[in-house]
């Protein structure tokens, strides 16, 4: 039988969950942009409470999806 090994360097389990004031720099917005955005489901986010937090790796893949749309729009017009 084999055992779970479990990483002991928790660093790599869980990526960090930016705030909104963390998060906003990343995409030149202001944080308070970035709220409305994520109450709009414009943006992935999460609800903690009163506050919304982003992980980088999901804002990332979001700009990657914006960009390919916007570049497919472009190139039908």
């Amino acid at each position: 039988m084999s055992t779970l090994q479990v990483p002991t360097n928790t660093e790599f389990l869980f990526e960090p969950l930016l705030t909104s004031r963390e998060a906003a720099p990343f995409l030149r917005v202001h944080y308070k942009t970035l709220e409305a955005m994520a109450r709009a489901g414009a943006i992935p986010a999460m609800k903690r409470g009163k506050s919304w937090v982003f992980r980088l790796s999901r804002l990332s893949e979001w700009i990657d999806r914006e960009l390919e749309r916007e570049a497919g729009s472009r190139r039908a017009s």
